[in-house]
């Protein structure tokens, strides 16, 4: 199973943070950004190292440009696969550039583990108004 944000709204810039988020089966996981004029998902972008189901993530999604209509939207990144002692053995950061052929919004952020269910943790969307 996977996670979708609500409808994005324009004059926000959008995080979104993961807590404790485990799979049912060792997998890796992804983001698929919507994209709004070509109504259709951008191929899932890979943003953690292969997690097990004894391990969990915590990670941050930044999307600064999400409701700008634009052919190059940025996501930032950071996350670590966790132990149930919270020793982080894979802490990554990184910036990933999504280009379109044609200018457009994002309208919707979907999340996944690349096989099995998002088995446990939070995912909180937040937003902050900013001036576009």
């Amino acid at each position: 199973a996977s996670v979708t944000t609500p409808t994005l709204v324009d004059g926000y810039e959008y995080m979104i943070r993961g807590n404790s988020v485990s799979p049912s089966a060792t997998a890796t996981l992804r983001y698929e950004l919507y994209r709004e004029t070509d109504d259709v998902y951008n191929p899932a972008v890979v943003f953690s190292g292969s997690v097990t189901a004894a391990q969990f993530v915590d990670f941050e999604l930044n999307f600064p440009s999400a409701r700008l209509s634009t052919t190059l939207h940025i996501s930032d990144d950071w996350g670590g696969i966790l132990t149930g002692t919270n020793a982080a053995n894979a802490i990554t950061r990184s910036s990933v550039q999504n280009n379109f052929a044609v200018a457009q919004k994002i309208e919707n952020i979907r999340l996944s583990f690349s096989t099995g269910n998002i088995d446990n943790g939070v995912i909180r969307l937040l937003r902050r108004r900013v001036t576009q």
